[in-house]
């Protein structure tokens, strides 16, 4: 009598769908806990990959790879590494994270003693150096209070603060006259004086008080300031002194680079960027 064959029985669907929720759970249980055993650079930086390791503690501190906090991570890196801007923090496994990072450059260079102070234009003081870099614009009339690589610069005047000294920098390097500009001077008044050449304050002075777009006021004097150069150096290229533009379509200028009066000042000429100020 020949045997009987006995069936595979399969298993039940929901003994299967258990399983393999299981095996996934597992899995992710297992993946949470992986370290991060190394970085991994994507794009250049002045830091090597091992100084980046070391500003997130890495040897020191068990780091998991999937359930790290990127922001306090990025934060306390480009606090050690003040050059460093790392954009994103992408994981890969098993242990790896990549930073996607570039290099932060100095947007502005401030005088404290016998040092330079160069600082981001995030406001990040970046390190000590014995000269401005080239290109790099200068800041005058105020103090630094106790620059620390790696942190926010803070100002003995709240004068630097409250955005106006970025947002004029920023008109700054859209204008026309961004290739002359070497500097900004922080005065009294509610906008920075920038500097042209070395040798002309530009002053703005207070925005009207209704004014709908402080940006665009600024841009409309800095474009009344570059007519109004442009006449002054038609005259003599190395005039030194102040222009001022805070009355709105008017310019001024005073041959005192030390005039802080600003207008209305009866003895200076109103500067007509199509009129003949020379004298000759």
């Amino acid at each position: 009598m020949p045997a009987k064959k006995h069936k595979k029985r399969a298993l039940p669907v929901f003994v299967r769908a258990a399983l393999i929720l299981l095996v996934v759970g597992a899995a992710a249980a297992t993946a949470l806990l992986l370290p991060a055993r190394q970085f991994e650079l994507a794009g250049k930086s002045r830091y090597a990959v091992k100084e980046y390791e070391a500003a997130a503690g890495l040897s020191k501190a068990r780091l998991p790879l999937l359930t790290a906090d990127a922001d306090a991570l990025i934060r306390k890196m480009e606090q050690a590494l003040p050059y460093a801007n790392i954009t994103k923090i992408t994981r890969k496994l098993p242990g790896t994270l990549r930073l996607h990072v570039q290099d932060t450059k100095a947007a502005f260079a401030q005088q404290q003693d016998e040092f330079w102070w160069l600082i981001s234009e995030k406001g990040v003081v970046l390190e000590r150096a014995e000269t401005p870099p080239e290109g790099v614009w200068t800041v005058t009339g105020i103090a630094l209070e106790k620059p620390t690589p790696g942190k926010q610069a803070k100002w003995s005047s709240s004068r630097a603060s409250g955005g106006a000294l970025a947002a004029l920098m920023q008109e700054l390097r859209e204008s026309e006259l961004k290739d002359d500009i070497t500097g900004v001077r922080i005065t009294s008044g509610p906008i920075p004086d920038a500097i042209y050449q070395g040798r002309l304050r530009l002053r703005f002075g207070a925005p009207p008080p209704n004014a709908e777009s402080d940006e665009e006021i600024l841009r409309e004097k800095l474009r009344l300031a570059k007519q109004t150069i442009t006449s002054l150096n038609e005259q003599n290229p190395k005039q030194k002194g102040v222009l001022d533009l805070s009355i709105m379509g008017e310019a001024y200028f005073s041959a005192n680079w030390d005039d802080e009066s600003g207008k209305d000042n009866s003895e200076d000429e109103a500067a007509d960027p199509d009129e003949d100020n020379s004298g000759d």
